[in-house]
Formats: structure tokens, C-alpha cells, sequence
């Protein structure tokens, strides 16, 4: 633990708790770092991009724009063996894909098809395999007048589901693949 935290740490004392919170308070302001009962968090002025993301999902109704501009890829991307963040970076991909989903959604509704476009496939560079968002993109490329394009996209997405996971897509994208074909 020690080495993944302080990695470039000399020894314990350079390592220690105590020396990086001084360090913390030196580098972003006294009020930063605070001792609270179970021992140091963030001040409240600091604003940390996960949590402002997770405000911006909560609001009634979601800020979907605030919330995809603070996305800027998975959560402590730096640290890719860091086995004790895995679930909060696959729940925090999992609400991303989900919000550039919707929000696609949204603006092919409005007929915004480069919004629509870009809010999918930023919701497919994040995860390849979700599947919402390949029919979105298969829509908005069919309202754009690229049905070709969105057939190819439903064969890679078909083809890569098979061979990394073993699995075909849902009957819902089937049918309209079928439907754009037909």
C-alpha cells in the first residue's frame, strides 16, 4: 500500500500521513486538508470533479451538459491496478455511459444529430459494449442519412460482443438492424 500511494517515497517518515497532509496544506491552502473525527477529508471549498459529477446527475432535472463536461475518463485512471477503487471506477463509467446515453437521446429528439452523434460515441469510447448507445448511434447515423454506416456499426459491435465476451446483441438490436437493413 505504501508503495502505491507514496511511490516514490525514501522512507516511512517521507511516506507517513502526517508529512503528506503538510504537504497537501502547503501546496492548496491550510483549508484544503481538515481533521475530522475519523481522521482527515477534504475542505469544503475543495471541489473534487467525481463529486461535482455526482451533484450534477443528482439534480432534479439532471445537469447532463455540467456533468459530461467533468468527465475525463475513469476515475483514477492513473492507477490502473488499484484493486481497492475497481468499484467506484466501473459505477462511475456506468453513470457516465448512461448520461451521454441520455443525453444523445435527447438531442436526436431535438434533431441535434452532431450532439447526438458526439454523446454516443463518447458513451461508446467509454464502454464499447453498451448497447443503448450503439442503438442511438445506429439511429441518429440513419436520421443523418448514413444507413451504411450504422449497418457497419452494428456488425463491428456484433462482432467484437462475440469474440471478447462470447455473447450476441439484445433481440431490440437485432430487429433494428433488421429494419435499417430491410
Amino acid at each position: 500500500m505504501l508503495e502505491a500511494l507514496w511511490p516514490r517515497a525514501r522512507s516511512i517518515e517521507e511516506s507517513s500521513l502526517y508529512t503528506t497532509v503538510s504537504r497537501l496544506r502547503r501546496v492548496l491552502g491550510r483549508e484544503a486538508v481538515v481533521k475530522e473525527s475519523a481522521g482527515y477529508g477534504l475542505g469544503a471549498a475543495v471541489e473534487v470533479d467525481a463529486v461535482a459529477f455526482s451533484r450534477a446527475l443528482a439534480a432534479r432535472p439532471p445537469r447532463l451538459d455540467e456533468a459530461l463536461k467533468l468527465w475525463r475518463g475513469d476515475l483514477l485512471a492513473d492507477l490502473p491496478l488499484a484493486e481497492w477503487c475497481f468499484l467506484a471506477r466501473d459505477t462511475y463509467r456506468e453513470r457516465f455511459v448512461e448520461a451521454a446515453t441520455r443525453h444523445g437521446e435527447q438531442c436526436l429528439a431535438q434533431k441535434q444529430l452532431d450532439g447526438a452523434r458526439a454523446a454516443f460515441e463518447r458513451a461508446l469510447e467509454a464502454d464499447p459494449f453498451a448497447e443503448p448507445a450503439v442503438q442511438g448511434l445506429m439511429r441518429t447515423l440513419v436520421v443523418a442519412g448514413d444507413g451504411g454506416r450504422a449497418l457497419r456499426l452494428f456488425q463491428r459491435f456484433t462482432q467484437g460482443l462475440e469474440r471478447e465476451l462470447g455473447l450476441a446483441p439484445s433481440e431490440e438490436t437485432v430487429r433494428l438492424a433488421q429494419h435499417l437493413a430491410g
